[in-house]
């Protein structure tokens, strides 16, 4: 256990951010553009990333895409520290974030805590596992199957006959909750 106003708060390097949620995230890394970090001496111990929101093609609109501490680590006042460092830093017009539905705790909820309303919710969606690996449904789209693995690639094919033929297993969640912050 670690107290975020007892580390230091520096930027974290975009491979340095990668190569730690790939460690310590069930989504792995991702796409990110600024990632926030607490360290204990020159150990990381926690990051925060952010991606532009282009969707609506608003200005100042971030997404807060990861928030992840190392394994069986609990950072008190975390998610908080970085997140205002952000907010001071870059004067976001808002932030949208989503919590899986499957962890996130309505009775302890850090968006609500930190100042995110909730917007709505997504249905239920699927994702692919092989080994203790997560990975996104749309990076196994039959497009994409036919550029990545062209050997098990056949127009008359389904997706899913084709992810089982690589050795991937089809999961179901339970949907997504979507937070805002607006300043």
């Amino acid at each position: 256990r670690y107290y975020a106003r007892k580390l230091k708060l520096a930027v974290v390097p975009r491979d340095v951010a990668i190569d730690f949620y790939d460690e310590n995230h069930i989504q792995g890394g991702t796409n990110l553009t600024v990632s926030i970090g607490l360290y204990d001496k020159d150990e990381l111990i926690a990051v925060q990333s952010f991606l532009p929101y282009t969707r609506k093609a608003k200005k100042r609109a971030w997404e807060l895409v990861r928030y992840a501490t190392k394994l069986n680590t609990r950072v008190v006042g975390g998610f908080s520290r970085c997140l205002k460092w952000f907010e001071r830093e870059y004067s976001p017009k808002s932030i949208i974030s989503f919590a899986d539905r499957r962890w996130c705790d309505p009775f302890s909820n850090v968006y609500e805590r930190n100042g995110f309303f909730k917007d709505g919710q997504t249905p239920q969606s699927y994702w692919y596992i092989k080994g203790q690996k997560r990975f996104h449904k749309f990076g196994y789209r039959k497009d994409r199957i036919k550029i990545k693995y062209p050997e098990v690639y056949s127009p008359e094919k389904t997706e899913a006959q084709m992810t089982q033929e690589l050795g991937f297993r089809k999961i179901y969640d339970c949907g997504l909750i979507r937070y805002v912050k607006s300043f």
